[in-house]
């Protein structure tokens, strides 16, 4: 909720950047709240993937003003997407991924409810293109990456597992590349690059 009411105040690119500094937050609570080590491997990392997407997202083209409202909703939007990979570190091992993402999206349904009751008196005008658009959503940015998440922080831990999708900005770049025909610049494509680098770092970790 909070990265989307961002949205109403920054540009996309600010709004996106902002929610990327996740990793580092996780980084910095796992050390200094769970006294976790954190190698030089993955500070480069993480510093290495944070410029890198500010590349990617061609952050220095946006003109908007900046706003500092829009700047605190971005930022708690990284502070609770932070806590939800840490918080979830001591479930993973006891529940399997499917199962936590079944609850949380049920618990995000009645809240939502909750906080949006009128949606329900819309319930019967809603068409089957918007049913059908809603389920492809549902399942392919929802239940499918959630459940990954989940497995991949049981298998490598919140860190690591923050820092590795990161890669969402440079493969959104490239899909709207491929098929929505959207241009890529030299910085761009640099960043791409220096993304897939970082992350690359940490399978030579040992």
């Amino acid at each position: 909720v909070f990265f989307y009411l961002s949205f109403k105040y920054l540009d996309v690119a600010v709004a996106t950047m902002l929610l990327f500094t996740y990793p580092a937050m996780v980084a910095s609570a796992s050390f200094i709240l769970f006294k976790k080590a954190v190698s030089k491997t993955k500070v480069i990392s993480i510093i290495g993937t944070f410029l890198g997407c500010i590349l990617v997202i061609d952050i220095f083209a946006q003109s908007t003003a900046i706003s500092h409202l829009g700047v605190a909703f971005g930022l708690l939007a990284a502070v609770f997407y932070s806590f939800m990979n840490i918080y979830a570190e001591g479930i993973v091992e006891e529940i399997p991924g499917l199962v936590i993402t079944f609850y949380t999206t049920i618990f995000s349904l009645i809240v939502l409810l909750i906080f949006n009751y009128s949606f329900i008196f819309k319930i019967p005008e809603i068409t089957t293109t918007a049913i059908r658009s809603a389920a492809l959503l549902a399942f392919f940015c929802e239940i499918i990456p959630l459940t990954l998440l989940y497995e991949a922080i049981k298998r490598i831990g919140p860190m690591s597992t923050s820092i590795i999708t990161s890669i969402e900005i440079p493969a959104s770049a490239l899909i709207a590349y491929f098929f929505l025909s959207e241009r890529l610049s030299l910085l761009q494509v640099s960043g791409i690059v220096i993304v897939v680098v970082c992350v690359s770092l940490l399978n030579n970790e040992k």
